[in-house]
């Protein structure tokens, strides 16, 4: 799997991780809201940036790597910068790198990417931006 956006990152506990542009659009989205067997499921929809080309995609990533997926995990994670109460649902998958073709990490290391959607007790959350990402592909 050829991993390729445009993220923010951070290093928290000693890894690094990446926050997909599409956060910083969140007061834009549209919301509706559903309830099935006493699952409250949240729709959202909304625009991040879409490029023509890939070289303009290529020049605003922080990293171009080639990953195996190793986990994924479902939190409850305060999105807001500087951190205040807005609290949203993500999933966040690990990734380990297997080949890099740019940015400042190496074979080996493990990243974390963070998507908002998911669901987390009897809250679930759909993000339409969301891309899968199964545990054990390259």
């Amino acid at each position: 799997m050829l991993f390729l956006a445009s993220c923010t990152s951070a290093v928290q506990d000693g890894l690094t991780t990446h926050n997909e542009e599409a956060t910083s659009t969140l007061y834009d989205d549209t919301i509706s809201n559903t309830s099935d067997n006493e699952i409250r499921t949240t729709h959202l929809s909304g625009s991040s940036r879409a490029y023509e080309y890939i070289d303009e995609l290529a020049s605003r990533a922080t990293y171009i790597v080639r990953v195996e997926v190793l986990d994924e995990r479902v939190e409850q994670i305060d999105y807001a910068i500087p951190p205040s109460s807005s609290y949203g649902i993500f999933t966040v998958n690990r990734l380990r790198v297997l080949d890099v073709f740019k940015g400042d990490t190496e074979i080996g290391n493990i990243m974390q990417v963070r998507q908002f959607g998911g669901q987390l007790g009897d809250e679930k959350v759909i993000y339409s931006g969301q891309i899968s990402l199964p545990i054990g592909d390259d």
